[in-house]
């Protein structure tokens, strides 16, 4: 029996008593007091054992559930570590990223500084090379107009100097011609003075010996005979 079963036989038995006494509680009518007190204990027995038995059941589906929060907790807490550990790396493989990126960034940045200081290098000494040249070109320039200046100086000068020498030896001839006309003159006036007769007289001779002769007017072949009939105006026969 259980211990509330007990417990309401005894509290039948008293009330019993103290109904009726102790012949009561002796009696039938006592003896279903006490039993119905023990129905009613062994019913309360009951529900504490079923009262029990569901605090059992929740006492073990809690402990399930303490379980499994457990092991979900363990799960989540080891997805947490993998997903830190991967943000970890992720983030680790960012920075190295950048830093590559950065790196990269910089070396392109002075290839750029190196290529551009070249450029400049380079255009600058074009641009000196090109301004020694048109130095150089106007130098030359200016050089070949002062020497064609020189030459044309030079030329007008030997012209001058030549027409003047040329004047000078036309005077110088000149004067020689004049000096021989009056030295010719002088000598015709002279001949005309003295004629050499026997001079002229052997021309004479001479040119009768070689036949009939020309002269300015006839020309070398003389005077044509046969031009000289009546009834012409000249004597040329024209």
């Amino acid at each position: 029996m259980g211990s509330h079963s007990l417990l309401g036989a005894v509290v039948g038995g008293v009330a019993a008593y103290m109904t009726g006494g102790a012949s009561l509680l002796m009696s039938a009518g006592g003896a279903a007091a006490v039993g119905a007190g023990a129905t009613v204990g062994a019913s309360i027995d009951q529900q504490q054992a079923a009262k029990d038995a569901a605090a059992a059941t929740n006492n073990a589906v809690a402990q399930q559930t303490q379980t499994a929060d457990a092991a979900l907790q363990q799960q989540i807490d080891a997805q947490n570590q993998q997903l830190q550990t991967a943000q970890d790396a992720l983030a680790q493989q960012k920075t190295a990223d950048a830093a590559q990126l950065q790196a990269e960034q910089d070396a392109l940045t002075q290839q750029q500084t190196a290529s551009d200081a070249q450029l400049k290098t380079a255009q600058d000494a074009l641009t000196a090379q090109q301004t020694a040249y048109q130095n150089q070109l106007l130098l030359g320039q200016q050089t070949l107009a002062q020497q064609q200046a020189s030459s044309q100086a030079q030329l007008v000068q030997a012209q001058q100097a030549s027409a003047a020498q040329q004047a000078m030896m036309q005077q110088q001839i000149d004067a020689a011609n004049k000096l021989y006309q009056s030295q010719v003159e002088a000598t015709n006036r002279a001949n005309q003075l003295q004629p050499d007769t026997a001079a002229m007289t052997a021309a004479n001779q001479q040119q009768g010996k070689s036949g009939q002769s020309g002269t300015m007017l006839t020309g070398p072949a003389g005077v044509d005979l046969t031009q000289l009939s009546l009834g012409k105006t000249t004597l040329l026969g024209s």
